[in-house]
């Protein structure tokens, strides 16, 4: 239980830090502390640690994440709720900063009231679509765009990622 009280420790210390953007990673980032900040023993509690091994250090994930489910379960529904919100999309609101015509997948920037930019994918039609078609000046005007998330596929990566990609825009 120890495992399982260090990493629900440190995971919500990130989240009340706001250090947790990536829940995921987070996470992950508190199970390897806890597994270096000991190595012999956490290989005597959980078995051998190789972080090339992705089917001996998922089993090792999922054990840790069963005492957690004892010690936190509040942190594990927290990490659920904000990873499939993370994975489905949701809509953002603010001002169109740019459109990139210039390449073959269109780039939508949207800049959000707190000044933080928002790139999206525009793959396909979207209802909205032809109001950025019609290059109006969006200066000042708010806009609220609806996306899902999807992988996609990057050549110069050589893997997916990730992107939101637009299902709807309306102007206000």
């Amino acid at each position: 239980m120890e495992a399982a009280e260090f990493v629900c420790t440190c995971f919500d210390d990130k989240v009340e830090q706001g250090e947790a953007q990536n829940p995921q990673m987070a996470l992950g980032t508190c199970m390897i502390t806890f597994l270096e900040k000991d190595r012999a023993r956490a290989e005597a509690m959980l078995g051998p640690i190789s972080y090339s091994d992705v089917p001996g250090m998922t089993r090792i994930g999922e054990k840790l994440g069963l005492k957690m489910a004892v010690v936190c379960p509040e942190s594990l529904i927290k990490l659920a709720g904000e990873v499939s919100e993370e994975n489905t999309g949701g809509e953002i609101r603010g001002t169109l900063a740019s459109v990139s015509f210039s390449t073959q997948i269109v780039e939508v920037v949207i800049k959000e009231d707190n000044g933080r930019l928002v790139e999206f994918y525009w793959l396909g039609y979207f209802p909205g679509a032809e109001l950025l078609l019609q290059k109006i000046n969006f200066a000042g005007k708010q806009m609220t765009v609806t996306y899902e998330n999807q992988d996609v596929f990057s050549g110069m990566k050589q893997e997916y990622i990730t992107r939101r990609v637009i299902t709807e825009l309306k102007m206000e």
